[in-house]
């Protein structure tokens, strides 16, 4: 009986050894784990802050551009009033220079 209570002893004292060892493991493991997730939390929290950051510069690009864009059409609206008006004093001249040229023909005769 000695012996057996000798042997539980032994055996109940090596596990729970091993279950203070799997413990120390298994939060060096935890820890070691926290550090990575944080590692890489920081890293991609640092490249969402970049491309957020270049978003915002491609945004305000974007916004110049169409400035931009805006402003040339309405210079090419200008251009095409100022080239019917044109067209049309120039058409009007004509007919003037038509009606005189006829005029002209007609008093010959």
């Amino acid at each position: 009986m000695k012996q057996k209570i000798e042997y539980l002893e032994k055996t109940l004292e090596e596990k729970s050894t091993r279950e203070r060892e799997y413990a120390v493991d298994w939060r060096t493991q935890k820890t070691g784990l926290d550090k990575e997730i944080k590692a890489v939390t920081a890293k991609h929290e640092a490249e969402l802050k970049l491309l957020l950051q270049q978003i915002d510069e491609e945004k305000d690009k974007a916004s110049d551009l169409e400035g931009k864009l805006a402003e040339k059409d309405q210079k090419i609206e200008q251009m095409q009033e100022r080239i019917n008006d044109l067209e049309a004093t120039y058409k009007s001249q004509l007919a003037d220079a038509n009606v005189t040229i006829k005029d002209l023909q007609e008093s010959r005769n």
